[in-house]
């Protein structure tokens, strides 16, 4: 069964449902040092503009008609800021589906409203085209985010999206995974969708297209297993066999992120970062503040142009390091709120967004799946 709009998004054009798709076939259809907050009406978002040493909340709602009020308490889980112009800033929340920001932050209004959404992305061939998706649905905007329709359906009562990447060179390829360890494909912003390949008994995390040469694809799955394609993802291998020789202890996903060179990637277990600058071949563990049975990691970045700058946040704490993880610096978040989601203006680095959301009971972040989490 699809899934229709929502009454305020504007249909046009023909959904494609994932179960019509055969593997192998291509199918043709259209503040300070420290945040101190009260445990009440927290905000959802707040800003740095100096890489994290200070923090401001960016809370102010403003509806259609112009009537304001606060951005509290909504659950972000995916932040996106426009790469060709900085004053347009986009958040994902667990329930309350996308808010838009044509101020850098200074005010919010909802374009997409009630949806869980699971990630952002931008075409970055093409001004005011948009992706939001959420675990049943990718939505697309051509026009700044005025309407919205569906361009992929997942029709299996079983399974859900999970992730999405835009290839940055070649905007027009899509890729977006499942938990049911699908890679879907489309050449074409969205109006056909192949099935590109399945992982059995896997649910697919992360996808990424590495900037520098968009043949190298990466993908990572719930049970931290990393792989690398280097033909658009026609064949894959592991490259996360070296991490588990060397660190055996296996731990779950938490976070992918590319470096700013080619081969490079740092790896977000629950309570670890590793690092690899040779694709795979070997990996380093960072040295990090906490122990392995006290953290649980919830958000990771990297300043794409400086390596050395980590970010990440766990159940109460932000964490940065501008040394290549050497050496540490911590801010306890707000009271009641787990740091969920950051994003790095890469138009002035010196720009950091921080997105909350309530925190977990320390039996779900350690010994449960990585369901609660996305």
């Amino acid at each position: 069964m699809r899934a229709s709009c929502t009454n305020v998004l504007k249909r046009r054009y023909r959904t494609i449902g994932i179960s019509a798709l055969a593997f192998g076939s291509l199918l043709f259809l259209g503040a300070g040092c420290t945040l101190k907050f009260s445990s009440q009406n927290v905000p959802g978002i707040f800003k740095s503009s100096d890489r994290g040493v200070s923090w401001s909340a960016k809370s102010l709602q403003v509806s259609g008609t112009g009537k304001k009020s606060r951005l509290s308490d909504i659950e972000v889980r995916s932040i996106a800021v426009d790469p060709r112009n900085s004053n347009l800033v986009y958040i994902g929340t667990d329930s309350h589906g996308v808010f838009a920001s044509e101020t850098a932050g200074e005010s919010w209004t909802q374009i997409i409203p009630n949806q869980r959404i699971v990630s952002l992305a931008f075409d970055y061939g093409s001004r005011c085209v948009l992706y939001a998706l959420t675990p049943k649905q990718l939505f697309k905007t051509s026009d700044c985010a005025t309407s919205w329709y569906i361009i992929l359906d997942e029709t299996r009562a079983d399974t859900d999206l999970t992730s999405m990447a835009v290839d940055s060179l070649y905007p027009h390829i899509l890729y977006v995974t499942t938990n049911a360890g699908d890679i879907f494909q489309s050449d074409d912003r969205g109006t056909t969708w192949k099935a590109l390949r399945r992982f059995s008994q896997t649910s697919l995390r992360i996808i990424l297209v590495d900037r520098f040469n968009p043949s190298i694809i990466y993908a990572a799955s719930a049970a931290g297993d990393i792989y690398r394609s280097e033909n658009k993802g026609a064949t894959w291998k592991s490259i996360s066999d070296a991490l588990y020789r060397d660190f055996p202890k296996r731990d779950v996903y938490r976070g992918l992120q590319m470096l700013g060179r080619q081969n490079s990637l740092i790896f977000a277990s629950r309570s670890s970062l590793y690092r690899t600058l040779n694709a795979g071949r070997t990996w380093e563990k960072l040295s990090l503040l906490t122990t392995d049975d006290d953290t649980a990691i919830f958000a990771l970045a990297v300043n794409p142009e400086n390596d050395f700058e980590i970010y990440y946040t766990t159940q109460h704490t932000f964490f940065r390091s501008s040394d290549g993880g050497k050496t540490w610096h911590t801010q306890p978040l707000p009271p009641q709120r787990a740091g969920s989601a950051i994003s790095i203006d890469t138009n002035n680095s010196s720009i950091l967004y921080l997105g909350l959301r309530a925190p977990l009971k320390k039996s779900r972040f350690f010994h449960t799946p990585e369901e609660d989490f996305y």
